[in-house]
């Protein structure tokens, strides 16, 4: 039988045991956490901060199984610009990090690789690269990194698999 999930951001914001609970009455068995601009700062939480959201996932019997990190959209792994490359790479180590102690075992990327600016020539090779400074880290810890299409940049399954073979 499938099991159903749902997205943190389609539960109400301001009380996240009270969501959860609603969540799980509601059939859900699992939900997804995210990482945006918004909420980059959960990617230095402390382990006592951790501790606390894995306490409400076991009371709600509500575990995280998947990270929707969609902060590259303001920070993408192939930008041309190095600084905010870098910090790309940061952040998705960052989050690997924290999926490893949050026990997530998926990491959905999104599939931005500019800043909107139009697909500029080599920012994909710039994505793969950065995408190869992460992946061994996140074997190590045995969590997966999917790549999610998105609205630009990657759009379709024939792009995506291009960047998989070449990682």
């Amino acid at each position: 039988m499938a099991k159903y999930g749902i997205y943190e951001k389609a539960l109400l914001p301001d009380n996240l045991e009270y969501s959860l609970n609603f969540a799980k009455e509601a059939g859900y068995e699992y939900w997804e956490i995210s990482v945006d601009k918004d909420r980059k700062d959960r990617l230095s939480w402390s382990n006592e901060t951790i501790d606390s959201l894995l306490d409400i996932c076991k009371k709600t019997s509500m575990p995280i199984f998947n990270m929707v990190l969609s902060i590259h959209r303001d920070f993408p792994l192939g930008s041309k610009e190095e600084s905010i490359r870098m910090q790309a790479i940061e952040y998705l180590k960052q989050a690997i990090e924290l999926a490893g102690k949050l026990n997530i075992r998926t990491i959905q990327l999104a599939g931005y690789y500019t800043s909107g600016t139009g697909k500029d020539d080599g920012s994909i090779e710039l994505y793969i690269e950065s995408l190869k400074k992460c992946v061994n880290v996140a074997a190590e810890k045995g969590i997966l990194l999917g790549i999610e299409n998105m609205d630009r940049d990657l759009i379709d399954s024939k792009d995506i698999l291009y960047i998989v073979k070449k990682v």
